[in-house]
């Protein structure tokens, strides 16, 4: 099947470049190995954000960009794409179902949530490990639960999940927060946070659902067993690059220019999957619809 162009990837980038291409005419298709707005689906409440609605999640946002594309006829497929020949002029796509063609492609398929890679976490992830918070949150009320990470994206967690959990404990490796001064300062207004410091978790402990966490003291060694229910691991992410070893990367991330442009004639790279340093859910959006007006107007 040939297309114009072909997005890879239907997170707030690839959505908006989607939209940008679809209202230039062009013959698109999406593909989507999981389900559309990638990883903003595990955001419990989206902040910041210029025109969100009040009390937006993840969820919903996801469910907005999703209607968006219907009310375009926008085509998207969940196919993970398994192999790409992108130095052609007509580019192949190929992937677990269909092989594909088009004239250009646009790679916005983000990044993959990191894993803590300790003891326990396989066994028992989906059975109170690695939960999404959003998601899953009336399995918690008034229970202990565990967010580790001490970024925006974790703290964020930590103050949603404390609206409803008798405690929450936040597990961060470094000696402060490193989070934006807004979310300090919530921190310090909520008595069920505990904030443990220069901590790691070694392991997860429970045959069939998670009864407790084992986490180590960085500076002493100190090793101490709390018991929760839940745990919740916002630690960053990595770049979903592995199969596009045919364009210029850095640090496992896409190199483009200003115009989203990559090293390979008629392939663009948008949102989070690119090498930049500011990633949020504005700047994706702004990048896909760089790449999509560029793709069409060369």
């Amino acid at each position: 099947m040939f297309y114009d162009l072909i997005i890879i990837g239907a997170g707030p980038a690839g959505v908006s470049a989607a939209i940008y291409a679809k209202s230039r005419g062009a013959n698109l298709l999406v593909l989507e190995r999981k389900q559309v707005g990638g990883l903003i689906r595990n955001v419990s409440k989206v902040t910041h954000y210029t025109g969100i609605i009040k009390e937006e999640t993840g969820i919903s946002l996801a469910s907005r960009m999703e209607e968006q594309l219907k009310e375009y006829a926008i085509i998207v497929k969940n196919e993970e794409v398994v192999e790409t020949n992108l130095k052609d002029n007509i580019k192949t796509i190929i992937t677990n179902k269909e092989t594909y063609q088009a004239k250009k492609v646009i790679i916005a398929c983000g990044t993959n949530p990191k894993r803590l890679w300790v003891k326990g976490e396989e066994r028992l992830t989906g059975k109170g490990v690695r939960m999404n918070a959003s998601l899953h949150k009336e399995l918690y009320v008034n229970k202990k639960v565990m967010v580790v990470g001490g970024a925006d994206g974790a703290v964020k967690e930590a103050l949603f999940l404390s609206n409803f959990v008798a405690k929450v404990y936040l597990v961060v490796v470094e000696d402060s927060l490193v989070c934006i001064d807004e979310f300090k300062k919530k921190i310090l207004t909520k008595n069920n946070i505990e904030v443990i410091y220069h901590s790691s978790v070694k392991e997860f402990v429970g045959l069939d659902k998670l009864e407790s966490v084992i986490i180590k003291n960085n500076k002493t060694n100190d090793e101490t067993t709390i018991n929760c229910d839940g745990e919740f691991s916002y630690i960053g992410s990595s770049p979903a690059s592995g199969i596009f070893n045919e364009v210029n990367m850095q640090d496992g991330y896409i190199l483009t220019n200003s115009m989203m442009e990559t090293n390979l004639e008629g392939v663009y790279a948008c949102g989070d999957i690119i090498n930049k340093k500011v990633r949020q859910v504005a700047t994706a959006v702004a990048e896909g619809a760089i790449a999509a007006i560029s793709a069409l107007t060369k």
